[in-house]
């Protein structure tokens, strides 16, 4: 590449070969006069990376949104998700032009996510893990929300199969418990 001598300070750089190390040289002209600066790099190709979720991530929803960054020039993306690093038993997109998925996870497992970004006609890998949540319970309500729960009643849960115990609270704002405790608990009511 030679940009040839210009005012400007960027020149773009199309092509270059992938994965070398290439050595830069800078020239300057002051007074007439030329200088120059060396460096070197090694070349990559940009592939897609996960942004959602990220790598390392704990805490993940069982109810997953994946999403990944668009490379400009990629023919096709691949998400795999599985239980081992390079397994696809959780998620197998296939080929797919998407850069986001929505799926339902195994509650409380380790998974190793692998995203394949197409260029050029050849596959590029970029590899994460994360952890998901386990499976919580969830107060037994009508599914529309609105129903009025009776002042004297009986407040019901579902169980979740890791769980070893429970405790309902109540309170006038999200997280309180001025109206209700019920202590630790086994029972799902």
């Amino acid at each position: 590449l030679d940009s040839g001598e210009t005012t400007a300070t960027s020149c773009e750089a199309r092509g270059l070969p992938y994965d070398q190390e290439l050595h830069a040289t800078v020239w300057t002209k002051v007074k007439g006069q030329w200088y120059t600066s060396a460096d070197s790099f090694r070349t990559a190709l940009e592939v897609a990376k996960l942004t959602s979720p990220h790598a390392g991530a704990e805490r993940v929803p069982a109810e997953a949104r994946f999403a990944w960054t668009k490379v400009p020039g990629a023919e096709t993306y691949y998400l795999y998700v599985g239980t081992e690093p390079g397994a696809k038993d959780v998620v197998d997109s296939g080929e797919t032009q998407r850069t986001e998925l929505t799926t339902r996870l195994p509650y409380g497992r380790t998974l190793y996510a692998t995203l394949l970004t197409r260029l050029e006609g050849a596959w590029y890998t970029s590899a994460s893990k994360f952890t998901t949540l386990p499976q919580v319970a969830v107060l037994a309500l009508q599914p529309d929300r609105k129903a009025r729960v009776p002042v004297n009643g009986v407040l019901s849960w579902s169980s979740a199969p890791e769980a070893e115990g429970y405790r309902l609270t109540l309170g006038r704002s999200e997280g309180g418990a001025e109206v209700l405790d019920s202590g630790e608990t086994t029972a799902t009511s």
